[in-house]
Formats: structure tokens, sequence, C-alpha cells
């Protein structure tokens, strides 16, 4: 008997001490570690590649300054030159030549053309069939270019990008509050998985209790046979289920998501939170900014695409005209140091038009099949948005609803264990059978892991709007900081 009980009571310590070593989370604590998670890293790490971006833009409307060198280029060949009196001749050439170029151009952003400036130096080597040397020297060239046509890629570009920075930072915020989204469930999970091994064990306790007075009761002769089966039927019921292994996989889960140390986590929810719950929004106007900052942004960036490939399919069946003008000082020299004694003025202007005669009508239609295509678009979006008003209507009404559900459960669950009490306490005496326990034990567990559901589905509700809305409806404010230090 003393090695049976020191056995019992070292498995006691042991069962106390791995309970005891699996920390216990609330949704607070596991909402404001989230920020080391990998999700909210990789967050961060898109944010430096936008910032790379918008400086790979801002960089067109900076000056471009290159500078370009021929190293010594010899060339040993027959070829045809040009005589005194026009004719040619072929003659045995052998020469080399070196340059050395600057150039520098400039967009500008409010025409859209280029301005450029250049400046050169050349050397010629003759080694047959004389020899001597020569030098051409470009001062400067300043020029300017010029499309006469309505279109100006570079203004449309900086509006879409503008857009698309601010839909960015809108993302930023909405996909952290998807992250959020996923521990809230992952924390649910857990707390459901928990709730079904403790009300398991709390069935089995009882189911057993009842089992043994079965077995009292049928020596007694006071109940049948079959009453006794299924008083062991139930027992072993409990004792068949699966709710470990579920609790487990759950808890991989949530460790490997949030990073937690341990990966054996506990998680803790007071429902008295909800007896001081309030909601604070407009239904119509929570609708409204889901629209604005999801569908509707997304929307506007497309028109703005839409409109720039538009008028840039017009502008290139209108006729279009490009002007470039430019001039400088120029010299040549047999020494290097005469270049800039006597520098030749130069002056260059050059006006392109190009007139569409005849094309059938090809950019006509394709002008008409983009605005169709817009068209469409358009009544896509109406029909969306329309739906999913419906919808989001539909769930922020439940979201009192359930509220009030589990306001509802927490009644039924404790009057439901006052009814499992006082029939295993008349069985004593063979006046209830074990089935109606068991029923009563069967709505005892549903109305439990149905009120964790209901505060499930209005965290994720709440955590949903977050995100879609930028507004807390708990709080009744806009999103402005990441907080949760309140539940």
């Amino acid at each position: 008997m003393d090695n049976k009980r020191t056995i019992g009571l070292f498995l006691s310590l042991l069962i106390y001490c791995l309970n005891g070593s699996a920390q216990s989370y609330s949704l607070t604590d596991l909402l404001n570690m989230s920020s080391s998670t990998l999700d909210i890293n990789i967050i961060e790490a898109e944010k430096e590649i936008n910032e790379y971006d918008n400086r790979l833009f801002k960089i067109q409307i900076l000056p471009q300054i290159r500078m370009t060198a021929t190293l010594p280029n010899i060339t040993n060949s027959i070829s045809p030159i040009t005589l005194g009196d026009g004719s040619e001749k072929y003659v045995n050439r052998s020469y080399m030549t070196s340059a050395l170029s600057m150039n520098l151009s400039q967009l500008v952003p409010f025409t859209g053309g280029t301005l450029s400036f250049s400046s050169s130096l050349n050397r010629l080597d003759n080694f047959a069939p004389q020899r001597n040397k020569s030098y051409s020297f470009n001062l400067f060239n300043l020029s300017y270019s010029q499309s006469l046509s309505i279109f100006n890629q570079y203004k449309w570009d900086k509006k879409i990008i503008s857009k698309q920075n601010e839909l960015f930072d809108i993302s930023q915020i909405q996909r952290r509050e998807k992250v959020y989204m996923t521990i809230v469930e992952l924390f649910f999970n857990l707390l459901i998985a928990q709730k079904k091994e403790e009300l398991n064990i709390l069935m089995e306790k009882n189911a057993t209790e009842v089992y043994n007075k079965a077995q009292a009761l049928y020596s007694l002769g006071r109940i049948p046979q079959s009453e006794l089966l299924n008083a062991e039927i139930t027992k072993n019921k409990y004792k068949l289920s699966s709710v470990q292994v579920e609790k487990l996989r759950c808890q991989k889960i949530l460790a490997a998501k949030t990073n937690l140390v341990s990966d054996n986590p506990l998680v803790t929810f007071d429902f008295d939170f909800f007896d001081s719950c309030s909601l604070i929004y407009e239904i119509d106007e929570l609708i409204e900014r889901t629209i604005k900052y999801g569908e509707g942004i997304q929307r506007e960036l497309e028109e703005l695409t839409e409109e720039r490939d538009l008028k840039k399919m017009k502008a290139s069946g209108l006729p279009s005209v490009s002007i470039s003008f430019g001039g400088g000082y120029n010299s040549q020299d047999e020494e290097i140091r005469k270049l800039v004694d006597a520098p030749s003025r130069n002056f260059s202007a050059v006006v392109s038009i190009g007139i569409p005669v005849l094309s059938w009508g090809e950019n006509r239609n394709r002008v008409n099949r983009l605005n169709a295509e817009n068209r469409i678009s358009e009544l896509k979006y109406k029909d969306t948005i329309n739906n999913l008003m419906a919808s989001r209507r539909y769930e922020l009404e439940c979201l009192p609803l359930l509220i009030e559900s589990i306001m509802a459960s927490k009644t039924a669950i404790r009057v439901l264990y006052l009814q499992l009490q006082e029939l295993t306490e008349q069985y004593d005496y063979g006046k209830v059978n074990s089935l109606k326990i068991n029923d009563v034990q069967k709505e005892i567990i549903q109305e439990e892991l149905s009120r964790i559901d209901y505060a499930k589905q209005v965290f994720t509700i709440r955590h949903k709007y977050r995100m879609m809305a930028l507004y807390d409806v708990f709080e009744g404010k806009a999103i402005t900081a990441y907080n949760y230090s309140e539940f």
C-alpha cells in the first residue's frame, strides 16, 4: 500500500510540474508579441523595397551625366577616299582614332522634353599613306528636343506612383491587421481545444462516478442491466476521445506562428470582458470606410491607369510634331593647344512631322475597344460594391447578436451545471437513468464550445474591420497605433 501511495504521489507531482511548465498567454499578450513574427518582418522588408522604387522614379528628373572614352582604335585596310576633284580612289590606309566625350541630359517634367549638353575631344593619327595627326574638339553643344503631342508620360506616371504609394501605405496597415486576425483565429482554436480537453476530463470523471453508482444499484437489483451498460458505454466514450491530439496540434501551430519559446503554450480568456463590452460604430459609415480603404482606392488606381492608356492611345493616332534644336562651338587643328584659338559656331534645328494617311481606322477601333473595356470594368466594380455592402451590413448587424448569445450562454451553462449536479445526486436513488445525464453533459459541451465560437466570431469581425476600415468597433475610433493593452 505504501509503494502504491508513493507512486501515486510521484505521478501527481509529475503531472503538476508538466502543466506548470506550460506558460499561459492572453489574447492581449499574443497580439502585443506579434511585432516579432516573421510575417511582420516580411511586411517591413517590403516597405524598404517600396522606398527604393520611389527613389528610382525620382532619379528620372535628376541630371544624368555620362562620360565615355574610346581607347586607341587601330585600323589597317584598303578603303575609298574622296579626292579634291570629287572622284574616289582606293588607298591602303593605316590610322588610329581616340575619343573622349561627356554627355549631360535633363528631363523637363513640365513639358516632357529633354535638355542635353555634350562636349567631346577626338584625335586621328594617320600612319599611311602619309603620317600626320589632327584633333577635333566640340567645346559644347546644347540642345533641346520636344514632342508636341498632348501626352506627357512623366506626368501620368507621377500621378500613378503617388496613388500606388497611398495604396501601399494603407496595405501596410491592413496586412498587419491580417496577421493579427490570424493570431486571433489560432488563439481561439487552441482555446476551443483546451475547453474540449477540460470538458472531456470533467465528463469522464462524472461518467465514472455514475458508472460506479450504477454498479452498486445494479447489484441491489434497483436498475436493469441495460442501464448499467449505458453507463459503461458513456464512461468509455470519454476515455476514447482524441481531444489531446487536437490540442497539441493547435499548440504547435500557435507557437510557430508567434515565435513563442514554449511549443506547448496555454491560452486564457475572461468572458467577463463581454459584461462591459460596448460597440461604437455606425454601420453605413463603417461600410463606407471599408470601401474607401479597400476597393475604392484600388479602383482609383485602375481608373488612373485606364485614363493614361486611353490618352496615350489617342495621341498615337494624331499627327505628331517633334522639334529639336541646339548649337555650340567646335574646332579642329593639327595641334591640341590651338583648338580653342578659333572655334566655329554651329547650330541645328530639326522639325519632324508625322501624319497618318491611311490606317483603316485601326487606332479609332483600338480606342473604342479600350473604352468598352473600361465601361465593363466600371460595371463590374459597381456590382462588386453592391454585393460587398450587403454582406458587410449583415455581418455588422450580427455582431451585437453574437455578444447577446455569449451572455445568454453564460446563464445557460450555469443552469446546465446545476441540473447535472442535481441529476447525478438523484441517480443515487435510481430516479434518473444515465441517458438523461448523458444528454445534459452533451448540452454542456455544446453550450461551452458555442460560447467560445461566438467570442471567436466577435474578435474575428473586430479585427476584420480594423483591417478593412482602419477602425476599431470596440474603441469607436480610427486606428492610429498598435496597442492592445486594454484587452
